[in-house]
């Protein structure tokens, strides 16, 4: 097992082509740097067994930073230029309160979410630019001249009113992001299957507009030679815009300004069907129109395989088994806690994924954060109990030592730092200052929702066949009734204990039976997983969000089940920031 499961390492391929230099655990690679919560700016030296804390002590011209889950709260205005900022989990910035985090040119941004309003985040306009599954909200990005080459690829862009300049340079594009409720968006060239919701648009004399596959929404236009810039978002419509509600009206208009025809193809101006936009959830419902637009065959500008999950009171209208909350009281859109000194848990109902499209992530449940930004925390991050001198030590397993120095191994470890026991012969430790260790049950910092996964039975079943108790079925063909109710196609029954029949002509599917297990996937995150036999095929054996996923680029599969069910769970102890 790695000293910590960090998806960025030598040696494993990655999404993004991030080239991790090779190092052992316990020294920083030459062209990288770590930085953790549980890290150190002053005991720490940036490599994956003794991270950093803090960005601004990794900030290093042409080196990627490698930052590890949880909310980073601080303020960077600086010229450093060629750094790469990469989210390893689920990461995000909180710039609500410091006003700026800004670096040099040709730095990129990936997999990380920047809020906060009134701060310039971006400074880039050279060539060597990414900015890749990104979501700023009330945060403002700015460039020098555009964002160029790589461009801008699934990100979203939520509450931003300043001038964001989108395609200045070719062959620049925005490609399958989403836009909402943003002002003063300036279009210069490209956007290939975007969308755009409630949003001033300016296109600035260009011959090339090149919209391909884009959805537009309650959207306001303005053909200008400058920058544009809106006095409000939709219904108003400041001076000088325009809201078209076709497609041909938007293109007449926009030939007529630049005097060259454009075809607009595959857009459309239509509501996008988000899944909660007062949440700020802004995949898609399955009945999208935006599906199937984008050259990745999912969703345009979102998440493909996602339903919102609603918490209601009556059962028939939660999107949650309310028959497994554990130490919750529920409400409609409101889960409280019992005994605020316990753990909590819920189950949601299965959610169907019957085309067997490969799933892009799971679903996020909860708005208020822990210590790390996160409401949901499905496993603990360190053991109940505390570790002696004397005491064996299991194989290569991650500890923290707790209080006091200890001394393992012939290292020295003071309170606060982690180390990995041997894999062989572990052995004990010694401390002369009364230093304990606690086992560290998860990868850092990663947090986690439980999921199981289902293609169903091979045969459905009729009404004269015997249901296991607490499993979950599958309606299909036509309705069934059971225990009194009636069930439609496409709806799940879940089978009571001492009901086990059902009437009706329609035919059930078994998806999951209760004792089926679960496995742990992070949040935000691409669901993958080790299975049997390095198969596709193969049975799940962890999930990405296990401390013992295998990240080698073979072992690792994506998903595509057909049913799916989510458990989240709250550790109270994790509830103060």
């Amino acid at each position: 097992m790695a000293t910590f499961n960090w998806s960025y390492k030598p040696s494993v391929a990655n999404k993004y082509g991030i080239t991790i230099a090779s190092s052992a655990d316990d020294v920083k690679p030459s062209n990288a740097v770590y930085v953790a919560h549980w890290g150190n700016d002053i005991t720490g030296n940036g490599s994956r067994l003794k991270p950093y804390k803090t960005i601004n002590k990794a900030n290093v011209a042409s080196t990627t930073v490698i930052l590890a889950s949880g909310t980073y709260r601080e303020s960077l205005s600086t010229s450093t230029n060629n750094v790469t900022l990469v989210g390893d989990g689920n990461v995000i910035l909180d710039i609500s309160y410091l006003g700026v985090f800004k670096t040099g040119t040709d730095c990129s941004y990936l997999n990380i979410k920047i809020v906060g309003s009134g701060a310039s985040v971006l400074n880039n306009g050279n060539t060597n630019f990414r900015l890749v599954d990104c979501w700023f909200d009330g945060a403002i990005p700015t460039s020098s001249g555009g964002f160029s080459l790589s461009g801008i690829v699934n990100c979203t862009f939520s509450n931003i009113t300043a001038t964001l300049s989108l395609g200045s340079y070719q062959p620049n594009k925005s490609f399958n992001c989403t836009f909402v409720n943003c002002n003063s968006i300036v279009i210069a060239n490209s956007t290939d299957a975007c969308i755009f919701y409630r949003c001033n648009l300016s296109a600035v004399n260009v011959t090339s507009l090149n919209a391909i596959n884009t959805l537009y929404y309650e959207c306001n236009f303005k053909m200008t030679n400058g920058t544009g810039s809106g006095g409000g978002i939709y219904p108003t419509v400041p001076a000088g815009y325009t809201n078209f509600t076709t497609i041909s009206a938007l293109m007449t208009a926009y030939n007529a300004y630049v005097g060259v025809s454009q075809s607009f193809s595959g857009c459309t101006i239509v509501n996008p069907a988000f899944n909660n936009i007062d949440i700020k959830d802004y995949s898609l419902s399955l009945s999208s129109p935006a599906r199937n637009m984008s050259y990745f065959g999912t969703y345009i500008g979102a998440y493909s395989i996602t339903k919102a999950l609603a918490v209601k009171a009556t059962a028939s209208l939660s999107a949650f088994d309310n028959s497994s909350a554990i130490n919750l009281t529920i409400a409609d859109n409101s889960l409280t806690l019992i005994d605020v000194d316990s753990v909590a848990s819920i189950v949601t109902k299965p959610i169907d994924n019957t085309a067997g499209r490969e799933l892009q992530r799971l679903l996020t449940f909860g708005i208020n954060a822990d210590r790390n930004g996160e409401y949901v925390d499905s496993t603990v991050d360190l053991a109940n109990t505390t570790i002696s001198a004397g005491t064996n030590l299991a194989t290569s397993t991650p500890y923290l030592v707790e209080v006091g120095t200890i001394t393992y191994d012939g290292n020295v470890y003071n309170a606060g730092q982690r180390f990995t026991s041997k894999s062989s012969s572990p052995g004990t430790f010694t401390t002369a200052t009364g230093g304990v260790l606690r086992e560290i049950l998860e990868a850092p910092a990663r947090e986690n929702v439980e999921a199981r996964f289902s293609d169903g039975a091979l045969t459905t079943v009729d009404n004269t066949a015997t249901l296991e108790e607490l499993a979950w079925y599958f309606v299909e063909g036509n309705a069934a009734t059971y225990n009194g109710n009636s069930y439609a196609v496409g709806t799940f029954i879940k089978v009571l204990t001492g009901i086990t029949s059902f009437t009706g002509t329609g035919l059930l599917r078994k998806v999951f039976s209760d004792a089926d297990a679960y496995f742990y996937f992070e949040i935000n995150q691409k669901p993958t997983s080790n299975n049997v036999g390095n198969s596709r095929t193969g049975a799940i054996v962890r999930g990405n969000g296990d401390k013992d996923f295998d990240r080698t680029a073979a072992n690792v599969f994506p998903i595509s089940k057909k049913f799916i069910q989510l458990r989240y769970t709250i550790q109270v102890n994790n509830l103060t920031p």
